[in-house]
């Protein structure tokens, strides 16, 4: 049945109710256990022990101690003041041993609770991790802006070096086209282009060709110097005024004779000592060597419009002989003492300006030279490769003498014939050795050349020209056509012997012309 006790001022032990106990307002300790139904106590001023409940316990406006211990079913604790954590009581507050879910809710607060702070902590570590990202790549990307902006300005820089450095270079050579024209100018005006030049004649030309044969008037034309210019080894010797030797040479400081050639000119003698054969030769019978003499002046009558090529001019004999006869000639002779009497031979002359006399040897490259000398034999000097220190007892000079090649001389050679004299004393090999385009541009039906120095000294150690170059320099013209002839008797030359020939000149005819002297 239904128990119901009110307002016991004692104890109240109430065990064993079958049905609803429901106590209230006791004053002293209400011991209430083993209650099958459910048990509801309010507004106890004392101590509630409840124990053993198998039921509901509601236990509301305690305001002593409250201690459940050992419920099996459901604890239900209402109006406290906060959270499940139980606060607000006047006194102390005790659970203990709870079955279900009271202790449970309680763990899985504060770990949810815990949880909490975790989050906030991971949150704010991220936000804090974000904020070291942004700033990181904000400071990496200042310093690609201060690279990017570090290699601008080296680009800038170098490119304004490079450009600063062309500028100058551009300057500088500007400069210098500026000098070289103004120096081109003032060389043109005064005639003075190459470093030795031929000063034209400065009085009118029908005042000067008066008394020059016909032939010349239809060469003189051809070779203007105000308008002709040179490449720089080209050593020319003005005729009129040799500044390259700073000497005006005087026909009354000389021997000078007239030839006994027809035509005839004047030639410019050393003493007969000092050159036992040419000057000495002339001196006595107004000629130097009839035979080649006699050969020579028939080639230049077969050809009259032909230039003369004299290689080692020596004192001009040939060069005046066909300059004489109307010919425009080329002569090379690097010999200083040669040269002033050439020049006295050639100012005794009024045909002077048909001459071309360059103070250049000829060998087969561009290149410095020596000279030989001679004391009874100037005709006897040639070329020494092996120069430096002089050698006065070998007769050695400095290498001071500027090659040319025979190809050079298309470069002074305005006519399409060319006739050939070369006389240099057993370098004949070499300066022939680069002459394919000579030959190829012009036509050349003569060449005249000494051939005895070469065969005499190709055996020597020291020789230029040894035996196979000589026999070199016969098939380069056998090739092209050439046969060659012992020059005083006519007789004809065996071209692949011509090592071993035993002759003193030659002359090498071209197949399609006739013979200079009647073979015997």
């Amino acid at each position: 049945m239904r128990c119901d006790l009110r307002n016991f001022g004692e104890k109240c032990d109430l065990r064993n109710f079958g049905k609803r106990c429901e106590v209230r307002n006791f004053g002293g300790m209400c011991d209430l256990r083993n209650f099958g139904g459910m048990c509801d106590l309010r507004n106890f001023g004392g101590m509630c022990d409840p124990r053993n409940f198998g039921m509901r316990c509601d236990l509301r406006n305690f305001g002593g101690i409250c201690d459940l211990r050992n419920f099996g079913g459901m604890c239900d604790l209402r109006n406290f003041g906060m959270r499940c954590d139980l606060r607000n009581f006047g006194e102390k507050c005790g659970l203990r041993n709870f079955g279900e879910r009271s202790l449970h809710d309680i763990v899985r607060i504060a770990t949810l609770s815990r949880s909490l702070q975790d989050i906030d902590r991971k949150a704010t570590l991220s936000r804090s991790l974000q904020d070291i990202d942004r700033k990181t790549t904000l400071s990496r990307s200042q310093q690609d802006i201060d690279r990017i902006a570090t290699a601008s300005h080296n680009v800038h820089y170098k490119i304004a070096s490079r450009l600063s450095r062309k500028f100058s270079v551009a300057s500088f050579i500007l400069i210098l086209l500026i000098v070289c024209l103004l120096q081109t100018l003032g060389n043109l005006w005064s005639n003075d282009l190459l470093e030795d030049v031929h000063r034209p004649i400065l009085s009118s030309r029908e005042d000067t060709l008066h008394s020059f044969p016909s032939s010349h008037r239809q060469l003189f034309h051809v070779f203007d110097w105000q308008h002709f210019s040179l490449p720089e080894r080209f050593k020319v010797v003005d005729l009129r005024t040799d500044r390259r030797l700073e000497w005006t040479p005087d026909t009354a400081s000389y021997t000078c004779v007239k030839s006994k050639t027809s035509p005839s000119f004047t030639a410019c003698l050393y003493p007969p000592q000092k050159d036992v054969f040419i000057s000495r030769s002339l001196l006595t019978s107004g000629l130097w060597e009839p035979y080649i003499t006699k050969a020579f002046s028939v080639a230049l009558e077969r050809f009259p419009q032909a230039t003369v090529v004299d290689v080692g001019a020596n004192i001009g004999y040939y060069s005046l002989l066909a300059s004489a006869a109307g010919h425009r000639v080329v002569a090379l002779e690097p010999q200083d003492e040669n040269i002033k009497r050439f020049l006295a031979g050639v100012r005794a002359a009024p045909w002077q300006d048909n001459i071309v006399l360059l103070a250049n040897a000829l060998s087969d490259r561009h290149w410095n030279v020596s000279l030989s000398t001679n004391e009874d034999n100037q005709g006897g000097i040639h070329v020494l490769e092996n120069c430096g220190h002089i050698w006065p007892k070998s007769g050695r000079n400095q290498c001071t003498v500027v090659t040319l090649t025979l190809d050079d001389l298309l470069y002074v050679i305005t006519t399409k014939t060319a006739i050939i004299k070369i006389d240099i004393e057993g370098y004949e090999c070499k300066a022939l050795a680069t002459a394919s385009t000579f030959f190829s541009a012009l036509q050349v039906p003569y060449i005249f050349m000494e051939w005895r120095q070469m065969t005499d000294n190709r055996l020597l150690p020291q020789t230029v020209c040894p035996a196979q170059d000589i026999d070199a320099l016969s098939h380069f013209f056998s090739d092209r056509g050439y046969i060659p002839h012992e020059i005083r008797s006519g007789i004809k030359l065996n071209p692949y012997q011509s090592s071993a020939w035993k002759i003193g000149d030659v002359y090498w005819r071209a197949q399609d012309q006739e013979l200079l002297v009647p073979s015997l």
